[in-house]
């Protein structure tokens, strides 16, 4: 039942001629790599720089257990 509703908000979905604007004039990075490539240690670089955004992103993993915390 989700599934449908997910895919009937897809289907009827019209961007406003705003928001594709921003999403055209927006750079994307994408920081792709295996388990400890440095992903992170590169993010918090770019962070530091007023240029680039964090967006929270999602997995379908389940989440890893690092010395007892999730």
């Amino acid at each position: 039942m989700a599934i449908m509703n997910v895919q009937n908000s897809l289907e009827s979905y019209a961007p406003s001629t705003e928001e594709i604007q921003v999403v055209r004039a927006t750079p994307i990075v994408l920081l792709v790599g295996i388990m400890s490539a440095g992903k992170d240690t590169l993010q918090r670089q770019l962070l530091k720089s007023d240029d680039y955004h964090s967006i929270i992103t999602h997995t379908t993993r389940p989440p890893l257990v690092n010395s007892g915390v999730l």
